[in-house]
């Protein structure tokens, strides 16, 4: 990869590790990357995290776009389906999470963030789940009207363990944030198949933000308030995007529930900031065109 001028250039897409979900990385405690322009143009390191989000972004769509066995077979080992084991919202007791008592500040906090992008609903319904061994957490707010998942507050068991010298917990196996947000989705949605919206809320994911970054970079703009800026995932900055930590939860979530969700892509993704100046992603979802 190469800068020419303000262009990011990425050349080649080779194949991506998809392993336990690659870089799906949820939102840890981290702290947001900003660079200045004359800093992007020298900075490797984030250039080649730019480029790696690319490639995966690449790999991503061709997952989602994918039926579920030519799916299964993408992933790395190559499996008969790609369709999760987690599929019964038992799960998340069998696997120690447990219902998370909720500040009413975030149900006030979401429905400003909803009237701030023109939204309104009566079905706005938080769902929190907690484990208490690792002390993870899994904060999703469900709007069902809408076909509304706005992942709010999520700290996964791999980022806690990460943060620990010596974790004195194993690793659960349902401790992915698309697996978990499926569970939670189904338990409020009377229709999971109505899923139109994904919202990552005031992300601080270091490596997301600093990939938004270089989306600025390039595109010679800044976050701005809604309605941001919207990018179609055919394009290099909407691949880099969907190869983010964040946004990958978002493919993963549509590419291991084809039969529960309905064969569905992302198609766009909407960056921009919230009422707190943090970034926020508004992934829209749209049925695969058979």
């Amino acid at each position: 990869m190469a800068t020419q001028g303000k262009r990011i250039v990425v050349d080649s897409v080779p194949e991506t590790d998809t392993s336990e979900h690659g870089a799906e990385a949820e939102a840890q405690y981290s702290t947001t990357a900003h660079l200045t322009k004359s800093q992007k143009l020298q900075a490797a390191p984030q250039e080649l995290l730019y480029k790696k989000a690319c490639q995966k972004g690449h790999m991503l769509k061709q997952l989602m776009q994918a039926d579920d066995i030519k799916a299964g077979h993408m992933l790395t080992p190559h499996q008969p389906t790609a369709t999760s084991k987690f599929l019964d919202h038992h799960d998340l007791d069998r696997w120690g999470y447990r219902p998370m008592v909720y500040s009413p500040y975030l149900q006030v906090t979401i429905e400003c963030a909803l009237d701030n992008i023109g939204l309104s609903a009566a079905d706005v319904t938080p769902v929190c789940h907690k484990h208490d061994k690792s002390l993870s957490r899994f904060q999703q707010v469900i709007v069902p009207s809408q076909g509304m998942i706005i992942a709010y507050d999520n700290v996964s068991p791999t980022s806690i363990s990460k943060k620990v010298p010596k974790p004195d917990f194993d690793l659960p196996d349902l401790k992915q944030w698309s697996d978990i947000a499926y569970l939670q989705w189904k338990l409020q949605a009377p229709d999971p198949t109505k899923l139109k919206y994904v919202i990552r809320y005031q992300i601080n994911n270091a490596e997301t933000n600093t990939i938004a970054d270089m989306v600025n970079f390039e595109q010679d703009t800044e976050l701005q308030a809604w309605p941001g800026r919207t990018y179609d995932v055919k394009s290099q900055v909407g691949e880099a995007l969907l190869g983010s930590p964040n946004g990958s939860g978002v493919a993963y979530l549509l590419a291991q529930h084809k039969e529960q969700l309905g064969h569905k892509t992302v198609s766009r993704i909407t960056m921009f900031h919230g009422v707190w100046e943090s970034m926020v992603l508004l992934f829209h979802i749209e049925d695969v065109q058979q």
